[in-house]
C-alpha cells in the first residue's frame, strides 16, 4: 500500500510540474553531462533529462528532471538553486555546512554549454507535489543566509 502511495504521489508530482512549472519555464538547449550520487557507497549515476529555468522566479532557480537509476519511479525532480555562476574552494566551504544543516545537496556543475563555467548548485528533491511551495521557500531561505555569509567576508576584508 505504502508502494502505491509513493507511485501515486510521485505521478501527481509530475503532473503537477508539467503544468503550473515546466510550461511556465525556459528549457535549457543541449545534452548534459550525468550527475552522480552515493547510495550504499556506491556511485550512482543520474541521467539528465531535462533543465529548465523557472521564469517566473529569479534567475538562479531551475527545475533538473534525471532518469532514476532505480525504478520505480522512472524520473526524479530537483528543485536547483544557484548560488555562484562561478564555483570555488571558498564558495563551497562557505555553503557546506549550511546545506548539511537542511538536508539539502551541493553539486559543482556546468549549466550552461556556452559558458565554459562551473556553477555552485544547491539541490532539493521533490517528492510530492505539497513539497514544491515549501522547497522554494527553503530555496529562498538559504539563498539570503548565503549572500549574508559572502557579505559578511566581504566586509572581513575591507
Amino acid at each position: 500500500m505504502a508502494k502505491n502511495n509513493q507511485s501515486t504521489n510521485h505521478e501527481l508530482l509530475g503532473a503537477f510540474l508539467k503544468k503550473q512549472v515546466i510550461k511556465s519555464s525556459h528549457k535549457l538547449k543541449g545534452s548534459f553531462l550525468p550527475l552522480s550520487e552515493k547510495v550504499d557507497n556506491q556511485q550512482k549515476t543520474l541521467k539528465i533529462k531535462a533543465i529548465y529555468q523557472i521564469t517566473d522566479m529569479s534567475s538562479r532557480f531551475y527545475l533538473l528532471v534525471v532518469k532514476n537509476h532505480s525504478k520505480p519511479p522512472n524520473l526524479r525532480y530537483f528543485l536547483l538553486l544557484s548560488f555562484a555562476s562561478q564555483s570555488s574552494d571558498l564558495l563551497v566551504r562557505l555553503a557546506k555546512d549550511l546545506v548539511k544543516k537542511y538536508d539539502l545537496k551541493l553539486a559543482q556543475y556546468q549549466l550552461e554549454k556556452q559558458i565554459p563555467r562551473i556553477s555552485l548548485l544547491c539541490l532539493k528533491e521533490l517528492k510530492s507535489k505539497g513539497e514544491y511551495g515549501n522547497s522554494l521557500d527553503l530555496l529562498k531561505k538559504i539563498r539570503s543566509i548565503f549572500r549574508k555569509r559572502m557579505d559578511d567576508l566581504i566586509a572581513l576584508t575591507e
